[in-house]
């Protein structure tokens, strides 16, 4: 395993469980908390090269998420705009 895929599992397995509480505090349904947060994990790898400088993992990690919610909120409300 490189030092990079190292460092990421350390920042995953210091991050996952408030990660996962802070996307429920979100409100996302139960059955969605799992998916967002590996969305969330995913993108967070993708962008990890330009990530070295960051102080916080945790509050990156909680914006990512905050992020995809709030995408997914806005889809939905306008497919139910479409819909009405």
């Amino acid at each position: 395993m490189s030092r990079r895929e190292e460092e990421f599992t350390r920042i995953i397995q210091e991050n996952h469980s408030g990660l996962r509480y802070f996307i429920q505090s979100l409100g996302v349904n139960a059955a969605w908390v799992d998916d967002v947060a590996q969305d969330a994990f995913l993108i967070a790898y993708r962008k990890w090269d330009g990530a070295s400088l960051i102080e916080n993992p945790g509050a990156w990690l909680r914006a990512i998420a905050r992020n995809l919610v709030l995408n997914e909120t806005a889809k939905l409300n306008r497919r139910q705009r479409l819909l009405d």
